[in-house]
């Protein structure tokens, strides 16, 4: 019994002295045009927003890999998962993804109250971020676009010269 108290005041202690970045964020959740979006947020500075990639979400592209406890160090960062993924809301009807993924990051921003913020997004993250970017400039600090996926639709070759 003795070794269980002692090992519980230990526990506590060490749980007190890391910093707020390393323990698990708690879920929280907005309504985005009737989507439910999860995103979760820690750290304090400049807002940075952290867009995951196809099939993923805020746990395996930013928790697992310790780019959000290491942001938070310095910022306030905030991940979310994308609609139709994580524990995000899922609409059925093909409409109600595309920009509207783009969306959903600026009516975060909106719900927290922050005008503008540095963005961070990995394959269709990226993607997201670069509709955003190119909708929305005067919301945006910096873009990061990580794992980038290729153009689709009709090639314009004057574009390309």
């Amino acid at each position: 019994m003795e070794d269980t108290v002692k090992r519980s005041i230990c526990t506590v202690a060490l749980l007190l002295a890391l910093p707020l970045s390393l323990i698990a964020q708690e879920d929280q959740f907005f309504d985005s045009d009737g989507v439910r979006i999860r995103y979760v947020e820690a750290g304090s500075g400049q807002p940075v927003l952290l867009a995951h990639g196809f099939t993923g979400s805020l746990d395996s592209a930013w928790m697992a890999t310790g780019v959000f406890k290491n942001l938070a160090e310095d910022y306030h960062v905030i991940a979310f998962d994308h609609r139709g993924h994580g524990k995000s809301g899922r609409p059925r009807e093909a409409a109600d993804y595309g920009t509207k993924m783009s969306l959903d990051m600026i009516r975060l921003l909106d719900h927290l109250g922050i005008e503008k913020a540095h963005f961070i997004g990995y394959s269709m993250g990226a993607r997201t971020v670069f509709k955003l970017m190119v909708t929305f400039p005067e919301r945006v600090l910096t873009t990061t676009l990580g794992a980038t996926p290729p153009r689709r639709g009709p090639r314009n070759e004057a574009a390309t010269q």
